[in-house]
């Protein structure tokens, strides 16, 4: 991910990563004791300068379900969860991906931050107007004031999506013919619903890095078809108020 773009776009105090194919896979599984991607994982954040116990990560279902956390929750992991969102410093929201979107949610009118991991599954499921709605619901942001980036992710050239006209009928700008059938863009179906949740496009950042393209970068599960799921890690915090 072009971090100096991010930087630049979130302004300070929030803090946004994510891992790289080099640092290793940081997808989580069950039983947790036996998971390998834990070391990768504590690697990664002690390259950041990033407790343990201030993270908070979620074992992924392809859901629309996002949890309110709190520093209480700190160096946990929680079950079927696809988003975070915190109004408190010091917490860092964590979930993986390999080809999915990463979306990074901040809203400085009232100093909150949120996380999504997005598939197909999920932008059907509206889990994005979920997160905006969220965030106003909960810390009364203004969606207008919210502030989007998503991360690196499968490009619709490499998402083949025969059920892309029927899935997604109201995103047909999002569906592309080639050779082999329908193609998906992700992040234009996500583009699209942050706008109709409010989001204006100025404050909207869409990544250009595809995951699949680039195989020494980033996993890709539609790529690499690995027998266990390989993934990047990726999060944010507020580093003060």
């Amino acid at each position: 991910m072009p971090l100096f773009e991010l930087k630049s776009f979130f302004p300070q105090p929030y803090f946004l990563f994510e891992s790289l194919r080099k640092d290793g896979s940081m997808k989580l599984t069950e039983p947790l004791k036996e998971c390998l991607a834990l070391a990768n994982k504590q690697n990664f954040l002690q390259t950041l300068g990033i407790p343990a116990a201030s993270v908070i990560s979620a074992l992924q279902v392809h859901g629309d379900t996002i949890r309110e956390v709190s520093k209480k929750e700190g160096g946990t992991v929680l079950s079927n969860t696809d988003g975070f969102m915190t109004n408190e410093p010091g917490l860092f929201l964590t979930l993986t991906g390999a080809d999915c979107l990463p979306l990074f949610f901040a809203a400085p009118d009232v100093a909150a931050v949120g996380i999504l991991h997005a598939g197909w599954r999920g932008l059907a499921k509206g889990i994005i107007g979920k997160m905006v709605d969220g965030l106003a619901a909960t810390y009364h942001a203004y969606p207008a004031e919210i502030l989007v980036a998503v991360g690196p992710h499968i490009c619709a050239m490499h998402y083949r999506f025969p059920d892309a006209a029927t899935k997604f009928a109201d995103a047909a700008s999002a569906v592309s013919v080639y050779s082999d059938g329908a193609h998906l863009g992700l992040g234009a179906i996500a583009q699209q619903q942050l706008m109709n949740a409010g989001v204006l496009p100025s404050h909207l950042y869409l990544s250009q890095e595809c995951t699949f393209e680039l195989a020494d970068t980033y996993f890709s599960y539609r790529r690499d078809k690995p027998s266990v799921t390989e993934a990047t890690l990726f999060g944010i915090g507020m580093t003060k108020r």
